[in-house]
């Protein structure tokens, strides 16, 4: 599976800042050898460091990377470097739709209003 990665400064070959790439999944997965490969930059370039993505060896992997991925917050020099899956267009939208009925309803329970308790089904990935 892909994943994405932001906050990687545009570095080395070709900007893909593959030595930082490494130490990031290094210091989330340990020295373990996991296998992946820089696919690329996604977008235009711009003042700041566009998205990288990567394709990771399964998705048993690509999970414990995305559970691991807060850790980056307590990691030197690694603060501002983010984890996501890849989605696609459908699947972004569908996120976005579900994390703004989740903002309504915290809302909605802040003023005290009764909320609708129903589920949000989320579409297979």
């Amino acid at each position: 599976g892909n994943l994405i990665l932001f906050g990687i400064p545009e570095e080395g070959d070709n900007g893909e800042g593959s030595e930082i790439v490494q130490d990031v999944i290094n210091g989330l997965m340990g020295d373990g050898g996991v296998r992946y490969e820089v696919v690329g930059r996604v977008g235009k370039k711009m003042e700041y460091p566009r998205p990288l993505r990567i394709r990771v060896e399964d998705s048993r992997t690509r999970h414990r990377i995305l559970v691991n991925a807060k850790k980056l917050r307590n990691m030197e020099g690694k603060e501002k470097i983010y984890i996501s899956p890849d989605l696609t267009k459908v699947q972004q939208e569908e996120e976005r739709k579900i994390r703004e009925e989740n903002r309504k309803n915290r809302f909605s329970r802040k003023e005290g209003n009764e909320v609708d308790r129903r589920s949000i089904e989320r579409s297979e990935k």
